[in-house]
């Protein structure tokens, strides 16, 4: 008798699935590749959501048939055709009688807030704020990528640290202690070697997203620069929470708004900004730590499943 579900939330790192039972107490949970189907392609993406099931099922002691739904919140599940597609390869792999795919966006979500409803903002190498309102509607606003999007995520604020120490030595910006953190955190000496540092190196996403929490640092120690691009990251975040409120018609509600994301880490750096900006858009709007993690919501989403039969 299925009597189990699992809640996979797939991204472009990792991919991490839990299994609950029916009272919703966690049973096992494991990790998996990368399962951003626009990163890694489709078939790659399911190895790694099947790797972390089979993973999760061991940890879990339980068979695959006891499994009654499986919710796969998976970045790259953006439009009606790639929530298709992945469904269609989720059932050539799975075996459980329902099955559900969303964007990793609503798995943070319910996680963050515990139920589908509020709104959920999402800082980490990238960024995105994602929403549903009480008559169930959803909308998204950002998420599209660091080239011409993804504001407020620690890409930005790496990218815009950078920048700040270059403008400095042009003598085009205030001086800055972001030169001396860089330094130091990329063991090098002076900015001589700084520089060779930057040029001759070929950066990742994620590597500039990384100094972030280096920018967080150097604002605790009072440097302008750092802040000023901490509380623009705020702001930026806000307002594209405040773009998923006024879509959903809810700046008269009062609802939770989870904050996920390795940004947030910065603590009141960015948060104060973002609540600034949203206490102007809705007063209802309530800032929160998230209650439970990405997979968890996306495994209440098909505990859920389960009980509608």
């Amino acid at each position: 008798m299925a009597h189990i579900v699992i809640g996979v939330d797939g991204g472009g790192t990792k991919t991490e699935c839990v299994v609950l039972d029916q009272a919703g107490r966690e049973l096992g949970r494991a990790t998996g590749g990368p399962a951003n189907q626009y990163n890694v392609g489709l078939q790659r993406a399911m190895q790694s959501v099947q790797e972390a099931m089979a993973g999760a099922l061991a940890a879990a002691k339980q068979p695959a048939h006891a499994v009654g739904a499986v919710c796969l919140s998976l970045a790259g599940a953006d439009l009606p055709q790639d929530v298709q597609q992945l469904e269609e390869a989720a059932r050539r792999i799975i075996a459980a009688p329902r099955i559900l795919v969303c964007n990793d966006a609503e798995g943070a979500l319910v996680g963050g807030i515990g139920h589908a409803l509020g709104v959920v903002v999402i800082a980490g190498t990238g960024s995105i704020a994602y929403g549903i309102n009480a008559r169930g509607t959803r909308r998204r606003a950002g998420g599209w990528g660091h080239v011409f999007g993804d504001e407020g995520s620690a890409y930005l604020i790496g990218r815009e640290a950078v920048q700040a120490v270059l403008h400095a030595r042009d003598g085009r910006g205030e001086a800055t202690r972001l030169a001396d953190a860089f330094c130091a955190h990329l063991n090098v000496a002076q900015m001589d070697e700084l520089l060779t540092t930057l040029f001759s190196h070929e950066w990742s996403v994620t590597e500039i997203a990384a100094l972030a929490p280096v920018v967080a640092a150097a604002a605790r120690q009072g440097d302008a620069n750092a802040r000023q691009i901490l509380t623009r990251a705020g702001e930026d975040l806000g307002w594209t929470a405040a773009a998923v409120i006024r879509g959903l018609q809810m700046e008269r509600d009062e609802f939770e708004v989870a904050l996920v994301g390795g940004v947030f880490r910065a603590g009141t750096l960015v948060q104060e900004p973002l609540q600034e900006v949203l206490s102007q858009v809705a007063a209802g709007a309530r800032c929160i730590t998230p209650r439970h993690d990405p997979a968890t919501g996306a495994a209440l989403m098909a505990l859920q499943a389960l009980r509608r039969g």
